[in-house]
């Protein structure tokens, strides 16, 4: 009965109330019948003393690998370990038979001044994250360092289901280093300066960059995925350059998996003339403008009033919450002291979210007022001189416009706006408000 609810936190108790109210009928392992109505009272203590000691088995744990980390051992899992590392009770760490491997990387980059990691990759037969992976790892000096812990807020699977928990920087006084291999497997000279490569190679080809020279990326989405299209680097030096959909990339099908989005890799240039045609020809007229910021607002519209709907919810529950603190209190389940406590978290988010809430019905108004074809005649005016404009001036409208244009493999499927961006871009143009 106990593990019905470890409470480490008091909230947690309200569980019984629920079960209470709902009439669930719960049998335990051995098949009795368990009543929530009935000793609550014994049965929350015994939720309190189940979620005490989970958190005392918790801070043990994490105390036990941390003394082991300090102390040089692996406090993980072996798979945690990089290619080339393996490690034993006994011995600790070592350089296994897959380390001529990394020796093989470091030889090719460093020596042989290959620094395209697809080029590596493509040789050694490795994923391109594992190249890099590879040359940035200390533990090939003989080296762990430590300067990431994990955190408390946690990723979530696309299934709902809890994920790991986000790593965070460990503050000054918890990050270290240690020393747990005495024969490193690469001299720490020619390892320095493989870093220093590697920064220069990502000053060199660094994101702001790429985003220059990819002028539609962040704003551009797949037609059959909906996710975003971004531009890459290919061919032998990074010399061809492609817009693909993100959904294609290995970090997107080990996150979510393959959805087998049906957008070929298409040329920069093919791309770009396809757009500047689209744009000079489509966003500069007012009718076809009209059309698409319409239907934005339909759109933005139903939006709303889905998260209006979720945020009252969110509200009510916040509500419930609270009282069912103050029944805990009542029944004398609750100290003051946290009582308190816990009232003022539950006010501030509950604060929160009716701020939310009032700003989403203020930009909806804002929207019923917009007069939809003064701001379609004012973006045409705006896209006329699109042609003639440099990059970043091109860059600076689309930001400013902050369209989402679809793409098929057939050229350009459509786009439309973020309304109330747009306005909040405007300063709310009186204008653009009709009343």
């Amino acid at each position: 009965e106990d593990r019905l609810c470890r409470a480490t936190k008091l909230e947690h108790l309200g569980i019984y109330t629920d079960l209470d109210d709902l009439k669930v009928k719960i049998y335990t392992s051995d098949g009795r019948p368990f009543s929530p109505g009935e000793d609550n009272i014994l049965r929350a203590i015994k939720g309190i003393v189940a979620g005490d000691e989970k958190r005392l088995i918790v801070k043990r744990a994490h105390a036990g690998k941390e003394s082991a980390r300090k102390n040089g051992k692996l406090a993980n899992s072996k798979v945690v370990l990089p290619t080339g590392v393996g490690y034993d009770d006994t011995k600790g760490y070592f350089y296994n038979e897959k380390s001529w491997l990394v020796k093989q990387i470091f030889d090719l980059f460093y020596y042989q001044n290959v620094t395209s990691y697809s080029e590596i990759a493509r040789k050694m037969g490795v994923a391109n994250a594992t190249v890099k992976n590879i040359l940035k790892n200390k533990l090939y000096i003989g080296v762990r360092e430590y300067k990431y812990k994990r955190g408390d807020e946690r990723y979530h699977k696309p299934d709902g289901r809890r994920g790991d928990k986000k790593k965070v920087l460990r503050s000054p006084d918890e990050a270290f280093i240690l020393t747990v291999i005495n024969e490193p497997l690469i001299d720490p000279h020619i390892f320095n300066e493989v870093q220093k490569i590697i920064e220069e190679k990502g000053r060199s080809i660094s994101r702001a960059e790429r985003g220059s020279r990819f002028l539609y990326t962040e704003f551009l989405r797949c037609k059959y995925c909906g996710n975003k299209i971004y531009g890459t680097l290919g061919g032998r030096k990074g010399k061809k350059s492609y817009y693909l959909c993100c959904s294609k990339t290995k970090q997107f099908k080990d996150k979510y998996g393959d959805m087998e989005c049906k957008l070929r890799y298409i040329p920069q240039s093919d791309m770009e003339n396809t757009l500047e045609t689209f744009i000079c020809e489509k966003l500069t007229d007012a009718n076809f403008l009209s059309e698409v910021l319409s239907s934005s607002v339909c759109s933005d519209q139903a939006k709303f009033e889905s998260d209006i709907n979720d945020l009252e919810n969110n509200l009510q529950a916040k509500n419930n919450q609270r009282q069912k603190l103050l029944d805990l209190y009542t029944e004398n389940l609750l100290p003051k002291e946290l009582l308190n406590e816990k009232a003022v978290q539950l006010n501030s988010e509950i604060d929160r979210l009716q701020t939310r809430m009032d700003d989403i019905k203020t930009r909806a108004r804002e929207q019923e007022r917009l007069d939809i074809y003064k701001l379609a005649e004012m973006m045409g005016q705006v896209f006329s001189e699109f042609e003639f404009l440099k990059s970043e001036e091109k860059k600076a409208i689309l930001k400013q416009t902050i369209p989402k244009i679809y793409i098929s493999n057939d050229g350009v499927e459509g786009c439309r706006f973020g309304i109330g961006k747009l306005i909040t871009r405007t300063g709310k143009d009186s204008r653009l408000l009709s009343g």
